[in-house]
């Protein structure tokens, strides 16, 4: 693996990374001090744990990010309710969380309208979130906007005025 070869040659390694898994196996790992992991979040340093892999140095690098491209001099328009998801749409970040919750505004009578934007690399769960929220009535409240790239995010959230976090 490539990262064996950077420790090889004497370089350290720090390896970032934004999910729970490194690329490699357990088995394959690399066992030098020179070799580190930085996880975007403590639970993913966790999972990296209980799952086996062991390198010389595990600590959360939290990703940060540009505000200055999301800043907006004016808010969204209150008179509507407008809510974003954005993240990757998988069970531990919880869309399915917000389309039940979806659900209960829409029984409520609450006004409106919902978009939920991230990669899916599940096809089966991104279809049994699309069939949800059509059983509980939101079918045309509640839109998947897939990946966007920092313009589309910037314009997502310019356009909302709620950004929500349902991770479980």
């Amino acid at each position: 693996i490539p990262i064996q070869v950077a420790l090889e040659a004497g370089v350290p390694v720090l390896h970032a990374l934004g999910n729970q898994s490194p690329g490699y196996n357990t088995a394959a790992q690399p066992r030098s001090p020179r070799y580190w992991i930085g996880p975007s979040s403590d639970w993913n340093g966790e999972i990296l744990r209980q799952n086996g892999y062991a390198p010389a140095r595990i600590e959360t690098l939290y990703p940060g990010a540009r505000i200055d491209r999301f800043f907006r001099f004016f808010l969204p328009d209150p008179s509507r309710l407008r809510i974003c998801f954005a993240g990757l749409v998988l069970p531990y970040k919880g869309p399915h969380v917000l389309i039940d919750a979806l659900g209960r505004l829409h029984g409520a009578g609450v006004d409106f309208t919902a978009e939920i934007a991230g990669d899916c690399p599940d096809p089966d769960f991104l279809a049994k979130l699309r069939a949800a929220a059509q059983a509980l009535g939101n079918a045309d409240r509640v839109t998947f906007a897939g990946f966007l790239d920092r313009a589309g995010l910037s314009a997502l959230f310019a356009r909302n005025n709620v950004l929500v976090f349902p991770s479980q």
